[in-house]
């Protein structure tokens, strides 16, 4: 039995490897499956192989309400499945939200499959509520006549849970992670990776989003929000995380608030997980918004300087958190 770790971030690859340790796995009978260009860490944690999915995931992405292509990719899923795997398996995955989680979690090979952690969205309370409106009929009738049934269209990014020869659990780092959802949880520890970086741990951290970027934010409400927190808590030297997904342009307005308030930035290296600096060390100023790093930053006994409520006013937003309501401040 092999056992398929699902990992495109950081944060699952963390959870993944604590999931690892946690069931005491022989990493002869591990293998990743990686997506959106997700580097693993050098000097890290490896699996007996990586199978790179970036390009499928992207084709996928590209192909929604497509059935026509999604089936030629699902094919395409399966065969690679069938070369690189080629047995039964266990698969690990964030959520069952995407096309190419579907047909891995679907595939005739798969015994059964179990979340692990990856950000925000596991908080919320809404894992387990279905919005009946007419985005989502539309959605799950488009998938019932044209998908196949291994794939499917959905804002309900936990459903179809496993039916199959192994239940499905939970593995995250905290004991309120996924627990609205009806299965067993269980408490992984993250390991602490080695990093190369000069870091002064007195300036302030400030973590930013792709939220413009897959349109659940307007541009001016976040870049105003952006200029309130850098005046609030800015120092004259500070630290800047961004997301993979945010656009060159969008990064240098928000640098430019902070020269606009006369205070320096270091852009923090994209290869370094930010995970991997809040988990080894203590104390830090962190200050965002509604990225999830803000809930780990939390969780490891960090001081955070939450400022979502500013970008509660933009419709948007805030019909995202009617989708995905966790709350950052009450999390522990």
């Amino acid at each position: 039995m092999k056992h398929i770790f699902y990992v495109h971030s950081h944060t699952t690859y963390l959870t993944a490897v604590g999931t690892i340790t946690l069931l005491n796995l022989n990493a002869g009978d591990v293998i990743f499956i990686t997506a959106r260009k997700y580097q693993i860490p050098a000097d890290a944690y490896a699996p007996a192989k990586v199978m790179d999915w970036t390009v499928l995931f992207e084709q996928a992405m590209s192909s929604k309400f497509r059935f026509w292509k999604l089936n030629q990719l699902l094919l395409t899923a399966d065969a690679d499945i069938a070369a690189q795997i080629g047995q039964k398996y266990i698969a690990y995955v964030p959520h069952s939200g995407v096309f190419t989680v579907q047909v891995l979690i679907t595939n005739k090979n798969c015994e059964g499959f179990h979340f692990i952690e990856e950000g925000s969205n596991c908080y919320s309370r809404n894992l387990q509520i279905k919005h009946f409106n007419a985005r989502n009929f539309t959605k799950e009738f488009y998938s019932a006549i044209f998908y196949k049934s291994r794939y499917w269209e959905t804002d309900f990014a936990f459903s179809k849970i496993s039916k199959r020869n192994i239940k499905t659990e939970t593995f995250g780092i905290s004991k309120n992670s996924f627990s609205y959802l009806p299965v067993k949880h269980n408490v992984v520890t993250w390991p602490q990776l080695a990093y190369n970086v000069d870091l002064t741990f007195t300036n302030p951290f400030f973590i930013f989003e792709g939220a413009v970027e897959m349109d659940y934010l307007g541009y001016d409400t976040y870049l105003s929000a952006i200029n309130e927190a850098v005046k609030a808590k800015g120092k004259p030297v500070n630290y800047v995380k961004f997301h993979p997904a945010q656009t060159a342009e969008n990064k240098q307005a928000i640098l430019n608030v902070f020269e606009q308030h006369g205070f320096k930035y270091v852009e923090l290296p994209g290869n370094i997980p930010f995970e991997a600096l809040i988990t080894s060390n203590k104390g830090l100023d962190i200050v965002g918004f509604g990225s999830s790093l803000l809930i780990y930053a939390k969780l490891t006994n960090h001081h955070v300087s939450c400022f979502e409520n500013l970008l509660m006013a933009d419709p948007k937003y805030k019909n995202y958190k009617s989708r995905f309501d966790y709350d950052i401040e009450s999390i522990n």
